[in-house]
Formats: C-alpha cells, sequence, structure tokens
C-alpha cells in the first residue's frame, strides 16, 4: 500500500535568532489565513546572522507573502520503504511535573520509542543536543533541544503522511516537529 503524502514548502531567510520571534512573524504571515484542522510547520537553521526557515503547509495555503518562493512537494509513501530524515525536536519525558531531558543514546531510544505510533520505524540515527534561551512574554525559557539525523523506515504510510502535515512531538509553535525526508 502506498499513500502519496502531498504538502507545499516554503524556504526564507529571516533576521531572527529567537524561536519565539520567528514564531511570532509567521504567526502575522499566516494570520487571515484559515488552515482548517491542518497547522502550518516550520524549522530553522542558524546561518551566520540570520535562520533559514523552512515552512509546510497543506497544498494552497501558504499565505501570499511567502507563496512565490513555494513548491508543491508529492512524496509517494510506501510501507518498507527507507529514507534519510531529519527532525528537530526537544527529547523529554514528564512526570508529575519534573522534565527529564534525554541526551545522547537515551535521546535516540526517546525517539525509537515514539516513531512507530507515527508510521515508521529508526534504523539508525544521531542526535545532536543544544540548549535553547530565549523570553517569551518577557520571561527566560530554556529548551534542551535535540537534532535527529539517519534513515527510518515506513511502517505505516498513512500515519507517516499525517505527521509530515501535523509535525512530531511538543513545541511546533517554536520550529520543532517538522520531520524533512530526503526523497532524492
Amino acid at each position: 500500500m502506498s499513500v502519496i503524502a502531498t504538502y507545499d514548502e516554503s524556504y526564507l531567510m529571516v533576521p531572527f535568532d529567537d524561536p519565539y520571534k520567528v514564531h511570532q512573524f509567521l504567526a502575522k504571515e499566516f494570520d487571515g489565513v484559515d488552515l482548517g484542522n491542518s497547522r502550518f510547520l516550520h524549522r530553522f537553521d542558524r546561518i551566520s546572522e540570520q535562520m533559514l526557515v523552512s515552512v509546510r503547509t497543506p497544498p494552497g495555503l501558504m499565505p501570499d507573502s511567502l507563496s512565490h518562493q513555494s513548491k508543491l512537494v508529492e512524496i509517494e509513501l510506501e510501507k518498507g520503504a527507507e529514507y534519510a530524515f531529519r527532525l528537530r525536536t526537544p527529547a523529554y519525558t514528564r512526570s508529575h511535573g519534573v522534565v527529564n531531558n534525554k541526551l545522547g543514546l537515551e535521546a535516540i531510544e526517546w525517539l525509537k520509542d515514539r516513531s512507530k505510533a507515527r508510521g515508521f520505524e529508526v534504523i539508525s540515527s544521531v542526535a545532536d543536543n543544544t540548549a535553547e534561551c530565549f523570553r517569551i512574554r518577557g520571561r527566560k525559557t530554556y529548551i534542551n533541544d535535540t537534532e535527529f539525523e539517519g534513515h527510518l523506515r515506513i511502517v505505516d504510510p498513512e500515519i507517516l503522511a499525517g505527521v509530515l502535515l501535523q509535525g512530531f512531538g511538543r513545541s511546533k509553535g517554536l520550529g520543532y516537529g517538522l520531520l524533512e525526508l530526503n526523497v532524492e
């Protein structure tokens, strides 16, 4: 069984290095765009003083201000197919209000534990952990994030297609959760 995952993707440079400012900028760009039950996803890469932002929406819902840079992406997802992937997300568990950040091999196990419910299994991965500090409404906020890179195998194409549009994990508003597949 195969499923076609379809979405619009746009890349832009923004003069911010603060995840919350990027979120505010994109929220303003999407103001008035009816995404229905969907959301926009984004991730960023630091390049000198700016950030490269990848923005993903369901087809036809990219705001006009970003659409000139967008392209339609169609990926055929087939059970058993393998892809290189990249994912940036906070890797942690929470118990009774206490956050337990996962680092290194623990982070990779954390991802493996959650991947099958999201339509894939991790074949191999490396994890690079960093701590982000920024202000939200005047308060310092810290997030330990993990950049995963590796290879995955599709176990449920339909579920994975949903993850490509809805994202993986929490903190999607701060640029986490956009699962990128290398289909070339």
